[in-house]
């Protein structure tokens, strides 16, 4: 017989396992509608702006999601290009002027011309910033304000000082922005650029899902930088689908904050990776329950990129194997159907047993797609049943001897109206089986505990199962059981809880009542030690000069 304290409760079925993909192929996750919209009401909600910088990471970050300024809430546009506008005069950097311009080129016609009118200003004080030490970083900024506001651009002569500039700091920074700055640079060869982009992957720090640089700016220049260079050259990038996906997950990783800069590099990065022409990561997301039983057997999955968008090509999914959690595993390999681009799949196909069971899938594009090919993508589900009583008996037997000298019958759901009566010299025995409600076979489920309540005072006993036969037992034993009950002797309402993580219907039944009387019983007074009952007063004096400690003082 096994004692469990009463502090453990069975939970309902809120404890199912539900799914999780766990691989380096797919993505963890994805964005959802939800969190789509989230960042797009944060991004919306940052007015009044503290600095230049604010208004241009919400543009940023409003472009990569998609929303153009016009279906931005009233007064938004205005507001940004006001806001840039106020500060040309008195911007004498080339951080701030790179802002100014970025906001401006990306409202477009409706405050672009007015920066436009400026530009005197603008090239003077880059002209000065260049004179000095050409960084990349001003390199960057430079050519990216050339670029904003349609200024020629010496592509032959940025293009050498961006290679000066690397020879004197090749940092990951430096390099990222060495790829967003080449990546602007009109008709020209951008090859001992592009080449260093394996070099650059192959130095990120790397755990078992993800890839990621020393900060989140330089993850993302660098994703953006590769991208931008790949599109500018037309060529693919030198980085492996599962890299992307690594990178894709860190990302993922940095999308519940509050900071608009730390969001627009999230999102741009993510743009970066979704709309490419060259490797897209995905993930296979379970979009039905994560429990399947008889009733409902079908599960449905769906392919989606990173912020959540299907595939643009068709594809195929194929479930590869199915395996238990004790280890039994087939073969299925079928070619799931697809529905609005929803794949289902009937898994009483090909299990019949309840439990967790982990499906592995493939994905093929019917035609040309950049998104990563999936080969053994891992989902988790449970198959869930339900369960009723089968037989059950309650008796009291000769502790010494084992014969029964009194035996009663019972009918789930109903509560006996029989008493048993123990002593010292009895063994209260209850048998039962579980019956699956579908199959109608004998089942097992991992709780199944006896509890026997007086007032208060409470104690759970497991009942333990014949692994043969599938009958439940639990004895109570009245003289190796006396401590457990502090030798309180009367009568114990008793009822039986059967729970299960797969279990569409845990309960507790009332089974009724069993009078105990232990050798040496004591009374019941009410004023043990675990009843819930008020505590003595605790009170704190703080000692005379010294406020710096604390005495405690407790009532003997």
């Amino acid at each position: 017989m096994q004692h469990i304290c009463s502090s453990f409760l069975l939970t309902s079925a809120a404890l199912l396992l539900c799914l999780s993909t766990v691989d380096a192929e797919a993505l963890s996750d994805v964005f959802s509608p939800h969190d789509i919209t989230r960042i797009r009401d944060l991004l919306l909600s940052t007015e009044p702006y503290g600095e230049l910088s604010t208004p241009y990471h919400v543009l940023r970050g409003l472009q990569a999601l998609g929303t153009s300024s016009s279906e931005n809430k009233d007064g938004f546009k205005r507001n940004a290009c006001a806001y840039a506008l106020s500060h040309i005069d008195t911007s004498s950097d080339l951080q701030s002027l790179f802002y100014i311009s970025s906001i401006a080129a990306e409202l477009g016609s409706s405050c672009l011309p007015d920066v436009i009118k400026k530009k005197s200003h603008i090239q003077s004080v880059v002209s000065d910033a260049l004179e000095t030490e050409q960084t990349m970083e001003k390199l960057y900024y430079s050519t990216s304000i050339s670029t904003n506001l349609g200024l020629d651009v010496n592509s032959e002569s940025v293009l050498a000082s961006i290679l000066t500039a690397l020879d004197d700091d090749e940092t990951i920074q430096n390099t990222a922005l060495a790829f967003l700055t080449a990546s602007q640079l009109p008709d020209f060869d951008l090859t001992a650029i592009y080449e260093l982009v394996e070099d650059v992957v192959a130095q990120a720090d790397e755990t078992p899902t993800t890839l990621y640089y020393d900060s989140l700016e330089t993850t993302s220049n660098v994703i953006t930088g590769i991208f931008a260079m790949a599109t500018k050259t037309g060529e693919a990038p030198a980085i492996t689908s599962e890299q992307a996906t690594k990178f894709g997950n860190y990302l993922l990783t940095n999308t519940y904050t509050v900071d608009v800069a730390r969001l627009a590099y999230v999102l741009a990065a993510a743009t970066a990776l979704d709309r490419n022409q060259y490797v897209v990561p995905c993930s296979l997301l379970l979009t039905s329950s994560g429990y399947v039983s008889r009733a409902n057997p079908d599960i449905q999955v769906r392919l989606a990129t990173i912020l959540g968008s299907p595939p643009p090509t068709e594809f195929t999914v194929t479930v590869m194997t199915v395996t238990h959690q004790e280890g039994d595993e087939t073969l299925p390999k079928k070619k799931l159907k697809s529905k609005n681009g929803l794949y289902s799949y009937n898994l009483f196909q090909d299990v019949s047993s309840p439990g967790v069971y982990t499906l592995t899938f493939s994905t093929e594009s019917v035609g040309g797609s950049p998104v990563v090919k999936l080969t053994e993508t891992p989902l988790q589900v449970t198959v869930s049943f339900e369960v009723t009583i089968g037989s059950a008996e309650l008796s009291l037997s000769d502790r010494e001897h084992g014969t029964t000298a009194k035996k009663i019958s019972l009918e789930y759901p109903n509560s006996s109206k029989e008493t048993l009566e123990a002593d010292q010299h009895s063994k209260v025995v209850m048998k039962f089986t579980l019956i699956d409600k579908e199959t109608k076979k004998s089942a097992l489920v991992h709780q199944a505990f006896v509890r026997l309540t007086r007032g208060q005072h409470e104690i759970f006993f497991v009942a333990t199962a014949n692994k043969k036969t599938l009958q439940y037992t639990f004895e109570l034993d009245m003289v190796t059981a006396a401590e457990d009950f502090g030798s309180l002797s009367g009568s114990y309402a008793m009822s039986l809880i059967v729970g299960d993580f797969a279990l569409e219907n845990p309960f507790s039944w009332d089974i009724g009542s069993v009078s105990l009387l232990f050798a040496g019983s004591t009374t019941d007074t009410g004023d043990e030690d675990y009843t819930y009952r008020a505590k003595p007063e605790i009170q704190v004096m703080f000692a005379p000069h010294h406020s710096d400690y604390v005495c405690i003082c407790m009532p003997q």
